[in-house]
């Protein structure tokens, strides 16, 4: 019987971790409805898919659905910790070898994450670890950021991309 709940109770604790971690968000990232939607609709699909009249895959099934309408409705952004993301339990700003930062179109402002990895993937000739890049809504300044980072003391990782990209319209 305690097996039918331990896979779902995981996963319960795990999308109550990821939501308190979202409620210290400081400055919010792009929110995207396409994820949001798609998100959805692959919940709905698995669900409609996977459907079964066992009490104990409906549990697994439905906690599955509920994780992954979560990642595409958890709001993402920095922390005066680190940063709030799905998926990242402990986002601590000492994990992150570099930040840069760029802008588009003088509009979008963009934050790509580098972590440090692992000695082991050093020893194999990689840089660095995985990276990952927020996007943030247009009222969210250059200024407002790099002003946040120095409050936090992590301004000496940011590396500012001076280059300006533009969208070209035909």
């Amino acid at each position: 019987m305690l097996d039918n709940f331990l896979g779902p109770l995981l996963i319960v604790i795990f999308i109550i971790l990821q939501v308190m971690n979202s409620r210290n968000i400081i400055i919010k990232t792009q929110f995207s409805k396409i994820k949001a939607i798609l998100s959805l609709l692959i919940s709905i699909g698995v669900i409609v898919m996977f459907w079964t009249n066992e009490f104990k895959f409906l549990t697994i099934l439905f906690s599955v659905s509920i994780l992954i309408i979560t990642y595409g409705l958890l709001p993402e952004g920095l922390t005066k910790d680190g940063v709030a993301r799905f998926g990242i339990l402990d986002g601590s700003n000492s994990k992150y070898e570099k930040i840069e930062m760029f802008s588009l179109n003088n509009k979008n402002i963009f934050l790509s994450f580098y972590s440090k990895g692992s000695e082991s993937r050093r020893k194999r000739g990689y840089r660095s670890g995985a990276f990952f890049t927020f996007r943030f809504p247009e009222n969210v300044s250059e200024d407002n950021i790099i002003s946040f980072f120095k409050e936090i003391g992590v301004s000496d990782i940011v590396e500012i991309q001076n280059q300006e990209f533009q969208l070209k319209t035909h």
